[in-house]
């Protein structure tokens, strides 16, 4: 994807031996294998000292793929890196705190504030005035933002669990209108 070939370019200059892995051959893959197979994930990491984890299904796919698919990259793959056991950066996106909510005051002209508090991973509670959370109105309002705040949901648990993993919400590389409203997970 756009960000590993960056990152796998920027650190191989930089002279950090790097393995990038995908289901997809390109410049920047040295193995092929999807993050949703655990004993292919192993394989690869057994050389690693750490993951940056950057495999993801979002807006581009929102089309042609089906949840299932994102569930199994965005999440299962998630699940996958963190028990390989090693430091991860684990990339998601900012496109998830972009809720119902904030598109309607983004709609009646309101500047709206997204800081550390947006669309927590943890649990509503947290989020602030319990007037002001609703579930329906402030849940990521697609698949793709559904799978990856339950992607961060396993890096946090991970990380209460002693588990050396940071997440990253990369800005939106992709336009807003390519992901459609789908059906919330069951």
């Amino acid at each position: 994807g756009y960000l590993g070939f960056a990152l796998h370019l920027t650190l191989q200059k930089l002279g950090v031996a790097v393995i990038g892995v995908d289901v997809v051959s390109g410049a920047s893959v040295d193995r092929i294998a999807d993050v949703a197979d655990i004993e292919a994930m192993r394989r690869c990491g057994e050389a690693c000292g750490a993951v940056l984890h950057t495999a993801a299904l979002h807006a581009p796919h929102a089309l042609s793929w089906h949840e299932r698919e994102f569930v199994a990259t965005n999440v299962v793959g998630t699940a996958n890196v963190l028990a390989l056991g090693l430091p991860t950066v684990h990339t998601s996106t900012t496109s998830l705190t972009i809720t119902r909510r904030v598109k309607a005051r983004e709609s009646a002209g309101e500047l709206v504030w997204l800081d550390e508090n947006s669309q927590r991973p943890d649990d509503a509670a947290t989020l602030g005035d319990d007037d002001a959370y609703d579930g329906a109105l402030d849940a990521p309002r697609n698949k793709y933002g559904r799978t990856k705040l339950e992607g961060e949901r396993r890096c946090l648990l991970a990380a209460r669990n002693g588990a050396e993993v940071v997440v990253l919400r990369a800005p939106r590389f992709f336009p807003e209108e390519v992901l459609e409203e789908s059906a919330p997970l069951t």
